[in-house]
This record gives C-alpha cells, structure tokens and sequence, in this order.
C-alpha cells in the first residue's frame, strides 16, 4: 500500500509505502552512522573561530536512487486496469486493451523500506567528505564529534537527504 503526508512546509505530499510485509523478506540492515543533535552539540569549535554553516538537501532523493529491477517485485502495488491509468502500450512495444491489467512496481527506494535509510546514508556520507574537503570528520550519532586541529577544518552531520557542514 502507500499513503501520502504532507512534507513540512505543507504544500506538497510525500509518498510512503506500507512496507512492512516486504520488509520480512530482508535481513535488518546495519545501523545508518546519523547524527543527532547531542552529538552536533558536543561538537566544540577552536577559541576565537567565527562558526560557518552550510546546509544542503537533496530533492526527492529517495526517488532519485533507481533499485536493481530484480527487486522491483517486492514493491509492487495492485494491478489497476491500463486504461484507468492511460497506459496503451507497455514498453513501448506491447499494445494493451483499456481492460489489461499492470502491476505498478516501484523502481526506486521507497520511503519505508528498512534499507533506504541505510543506502541513502551511504550515498550521502562519501558526498558529505567531499565537501567538507577533509577525510571523514563527521557528527554521528553516540559518537564524541573528534578535536579541531586547525581552524580551516570542517565539520559535517549527514541525515539521508540532508547535510549540514559547518567549522
């Protein structure tokens, strides 16, 4: 199934699946390294350094991130019929009566999968180093933010579609 919310600034909607079911048919994946606002206040800049912020989000990232096609069968919805949709030729190729019948399968991570966390976030961290141009000082989550060793050194907290790099 999927149902919608309405995103923070309350305009638009966000699509998330009902993937509890699928979600038995995967082993849970590790724990995402997220940050938490603890772990940002820990964080301690050298004395006299003036704090700069950027933040980044990526839209509708989730459904930028194609999933191999093989694991498009676990977030099929219910077949509708093709002409409730406009759909008269599947593939370019295959020419459907308004009457057949499709299986919508999504072909991204879906919102509510227990792994598009996880694989957003390992998108996301090697991203996050790049542009805080250091090897991997990041905020994480029960982690102690490590000591700034010059003033020209950056920090970054990445959560799934957001970065925050500051120093």
């Amino acid at each position: 199934g999927i149902f919608m919310v309405l995103k923070s600034h309350g305009v638009s909607q966000r699509a998330i699946f009902d993937t509890r079911i699928t979600n038995w048919y995967f082993f849970e994946p590790d724990c995402a390294a997220l940050p938490s606002a603890c772990s940002f206040n820990s964080a301690e800049l050298p004395t006299g350094k003036t704090p700069l912020f950027a933040q980044g989000d990526i839209k509708s990232a989730f459904y930028q991130v194609r999933i191999p096609s093989n694991l498009s069968k676990y977030f099929a919805l219910a077949p509708v019929r093709a002409g409730g949709v406009g759909l008269a030729t599947l593939g370019g190729i295959t020419q459907l009566s308004p009457e057949t019948l499709v299986t919508p399968c999504l072909t991204v991570l879906a919102m509510g999968w227990s792994w598009s966390v996880y694989f957003m976030q390992e998108i996301l961290q090697p991203a996050a180093v790049r542009s805080a141009h250091t090897d991997d000082p990041r905020i994480a989550d029960k982690e102690i933010p490590k000591p700034y060793h010059s003033s020209k050194e950056l920090r970054h907290g990445g959560y799934a579609d957001n970065c925050l790099v500051f120093g």
